[in-house]
């Protein structure tokens, strides 16, 4: 009995399409909650790794980001053993293997074919324009569909949207950008007008008004590698990168609250960066790093180490918020070179088949989205966060799927 075809008979491939069904619901699957997300990304990976076994395709560990991050996840068990807090340090570290299994089955299984990416990118769009909706919804009523209220964060308004947190904002960066690309671009490259612009600039003025200040500064510097190294003319994108600005500029002018989070704070953060939150808790790190930079504190060691240090719970956090820096301390300048293996390994493997991608606007969208995500001077929540790594590793498999379509057979 075939339980991974889908061409037998009622029944017998609902191990095929269980991964597929979750894969395209995934988006929506966020919105339930994190632990739901992640035990639809423990599913794929576990349905994916049977599959392999079963059909003796193992192509996929052939690639070379997956053995980065293999030996990665090795060497954070074996670091983890000998960590202060062993029992800690490995209930993170064993599980990391459903991470990069999960992007390797989006990659090479669930979206490979043509119908399910439409199906997938569809509802992805559903979900970006819902949440944008909601956030909206919830900056004029104070309240969102769920009955969600607006946070009031150190003196500045806060958009949740249907998140019980402020992570509104980063979730539209994080997600919207294959989806504008796909309002924006035809397949052939060209650029289209007309509502299309009017969505993207509604959805960059919800990032703008959500309160996040990172999020907001992610998505024009996404915008700015758009006008780079987008296929269409560069005066339309200069137009529409004005549009935005403009946008930014009424929204400033029209709201003093929005004005006073997303410049002045933002400028003033800047301009006194030793004395922020932010510095501060740069230089914790540096120190925290600088005790054990070869092999690191142990993962999710970062609170433990900072806490033994400082006494003063202002220059601590719960993670340092920059994924490079979490991993220099946590693994040290070993674990820190995989890492960076891993991510090299991943552009080489999209500028190696440029050619034959760079005209999908869904790619392009999703390679931009890529590199806010791994932009390594900006603030950034946890590499192991619950609610922020499955948008991460489901954008980096259907970006994979793409390059793994062009390239030849023996990749899969």
């Amino acid at each position: 009995m075939d339980y991974f075809s889908d061409n037998g008979k009622f029944g017998t491939g609902i191990i095929y399409k269980l991964p597929l069904y979750l894969t395209v619901l995934f988006p929506f699957l966020l919105l339930i909650g994190s632990a739901v997300a992640d035990t639809a990304m423990s599913m794929i990976a576990v349905l994916f790794i049977l599959r392999s076994f079963l059909e003796k395709d193992w192509g996929w560990t052939r690639e070379l980001w997956v053995r980065c991050l293999a030996l990665l996840w090795g060497y954070m068990i074996i670091r983890g053993v000998f960590a202060e807090n062993p029992q800690e340090a490995l209930r993170r570290s064993l599980p990391f293997v459903r991470y990069f299994i999960f992007a390797s089955a989006i990659a090479c299984w669930t979206l490979q074919d043509a119908p399910i990416r439409n199906y997938f990118f569809n509802v992805l769009a559903a979900f970006v324009l819902f949440l944008a909706a909601d956030g909206m919804l919830q900056w004029f009523l104070g309240k969102d569909i769920l009955w969600h209220p607006i946070l009031n964060y150190d003196g500045h308004f806060r958009l949740t949207g249907p998140f019980r947190s402020e992570i509104l904002g980063i979730m539209l960066a994080w997600l919207s950008f294959p989806v504008c690309m796909r309002f924006i671009m035809n397949e052939e490259g060209k650029l289209k007008v007309g509502y299309s612009t009017l969505i993207i600039v509604f959805i960059v003025g919800v990032i703008g008004l959500s309160g996040e200040r990172m999020a907001l500064l992610l998505t024009l510097c996404g915008w700015g590698a758009a006008m780079c190294i987008m296929p269409v003319r560069r005066v339309y994108l200069l137009a529409f990168f004005a549009t935005v600005l403009a946008l930014i500029s009424l929204l400033a002018f029209l709201s003093p609250d929005f004005f006073d989070r997303q410049v002045f704070s933002t400028l003033s953060t800047l301009q006194h960066w030793d004395e922020s939150p932010y510095g501060k808790l740069l230089n914790s790190d540096l120190h925290v790093a600088a005790v054990n930079p070869v092999f690191g504190v142990g993962t999710n060691h970062f609170r433990i180490a900072c806490k033994e240090m400082y006494s003063d719970p202002s220059v601590c956090n719960i993670h340092p918020h920059n994924i490079y820096m979490e991993w220099l301390i946590e693994q040290g300048i070993i674990g820190f070179s995989l890492f960076i293996a891993f991510i090299a390994a991943i552009f080489v493997k999209c500028f190696k088949n440029w050619h034959a991608v760079h005209n999908n606007p869904v790619f392009v969208g999703l390679f931009i989205a890529i590199m806010m995500r791994l932009w390594p001077f900006s603030s950034s929540t946890g590499f192991f966060s619950r609610w922020g790594a499955p948008p991460f590793w489901l954008i980096l498999g259907a970006l994979l799927a793409y390059l793994i379509k062009v390239e030849p057979k023996r990749s899969l």
